[in-house]
């Protein structure tokens, strides 16, 4: 999860009006999902000079054995079709028996993203992931995210 928190705090918006920069919580389907685009910083020192723009995209599905499996996806940023080796899947965690998201717009703390309120910032303030394991312990992380930073990826300078 620390991982996953920290590509949150790095989470980007590329201004596009049409597609939000992060969006999150639960489908109709019932699935639960956290999908953003994120600056990665490549290389061996992590230098944010150097970032590249990453789509992710987890979903905590549930199994037949009642627990809940998650998974995160993750391709190059901004692309229509990726090829399919540009595409990484893995498994996050061993599976939990519950998990919520939440999103706090820096007035409170919200079930799904983005929310229905003019004047909500694109991005929200934070992401909060609570999870319950099979043995019935609770853990939580909350990755608070950069507001007002302009960040160019290396793929978008001349």
């Amino acid at each position: 999860m620390a991982e996953l928190a920290a590509a949150l705090q790095c989470a980007w918006d590329d201004g596009n009006p049409l597609r939000p920069p992060l969006r999150g919580g639960r489908e109709d389907s019932g699935l639960l999902f956290l999908e953003f685009r994120a600056l990665r910083p490549e290389g061996e020192r992590g230098d944010l000079r150097y970032a590249r723009p990453r789509g992710i995209r987890v979903e905590i599905r549930p199994v037949p054995d009642g627990t809940l499996e998650w998974i995160r996806t993750e391709q190059p940023a901004p692309r229509a079709a990726p090829a399919p080796d540009e595409t990484k899947s893995v498994r996050l965690l061993g599976r939990s028996r519950s998990a919520t998201l939440h999103f706090h717009d820096g007035r409170g703390w919200h079930d799904r993203w983005p929310i229905d309120s003019t004047g909500a910032p694109r991005l929200p303030r934070a992401v909060r992931i609570e999870v319950v394991d099979t043995a019935g312990n609770p853990a939580a992380v909350e990755a608070w995210i950069a507001q007002g930073t302009r960040i160019e990826p290396a793929s978008q300078r001349p």
